[in-house]
């Protein structure tokens, strides 16, 4: 009789033992660009996919990045979480830094960190996601004198993971002589672009200063936006006003 007991009381207890849920969503964006002044200098279009598990303590972020020019990047990024703490973990050691959570564990309303890239770039970062379906966030992005190099103003909509998927497959399915070089001296034409969550700062770890120079002189790329193409969302890549 004692042995069925114990054995009753492991079976009612199970549902409470098992492993917390993972946690997946997805989203899709826009991210503005500004100059130091608040000169508008373009957007971005982009893919979220973010991934907690409560029990093993990370996230992580999956961000596919479309420029104006047509050049589309792919990028993950993952953060320890220890309580309301996250640190980076960035297997390429192109970035680090860390940042605190604010609200109910898993369901966090807000969240800011300090980021540094090896290139001497520093991001202040603010996210806020009072709701499950929608997000916004701002990057501050400096040299390492402190001038600032631009704003980058993020805003997310949910969409469903089977949509993410498609559009993720479809933006990344290019022919090879289409795909860019994989790496790039610092000064060349790979920067400040992508820094719209923490996945989008590996970014930084080809180069900085010579494409921001180009940005704020008005130079911003105008050919066809790939999306603008097949949707006709004009909104999606600007060119500066002038």
């Amino acid at each position: 009789m004692r042995t069925l007991f114990i054995g009753c009381a492991i079976v009612a207890m199970a549902p409470f033992c098992g492993a917390a849920e993972v946690q997946r969503s997805y989203f899709i964006g826009e991210v503005k660009l500004s100059s130091e002044t608040g000169k508008p200098i373009g957007s971005q279009a982009i893919l979220v996919s973010k991934v907690y598990d409560p029990d093993k303590n990370s996230m992580t972020e999956r961000a596919i990045i479309v420029d104006p020019d047509g050049k589309v990047d792919d990028y993950p990024m993952n953060m320890a979480i220890k309580g309301d703490t996250f640190t980076i973990d960035d297997p390429k050691k192109v970035v680090e830094g860390s940042g605190t959570f604010f609200g109910p564990t898993g369901h966090w309303t807000y969240f800011k960190g300090t980021y540094k890239a090896t290139n001497g770039v520093t991001i202040e970062d603010e996210n806020f996601t009072g709701a499950p379906d929608i997000g916004c966030a701002r990057k501050k992005l400096t040299t390492a004198d402190g001038k600032v190099l631009m704003y980058m103003d993020m805003a997310l909509k949910s969409t469903t993971r089977e949509t993410f998927e498609i559009l993720a497959a479809a933006l990344l399915k290019k022919p090879a002589s289409q795909k860019p070089k994989q790496s790039a001296p610092m000064g060349s034409a790979r920067a400040l672009h992508g820094i719209s969550s923490p996945s989008h700062l590996l970014f930084f770890g080809e180069s900085c200063h010579a494409r921001s120079r180009t940005h704020l002189a008005g130079n911003w790329p105008h050919r066809g936006h790939p999306w603008n193409a097949r949707s006709g969302h004009r909104a999606v890549a600007r060119r500066p006003n002038t």
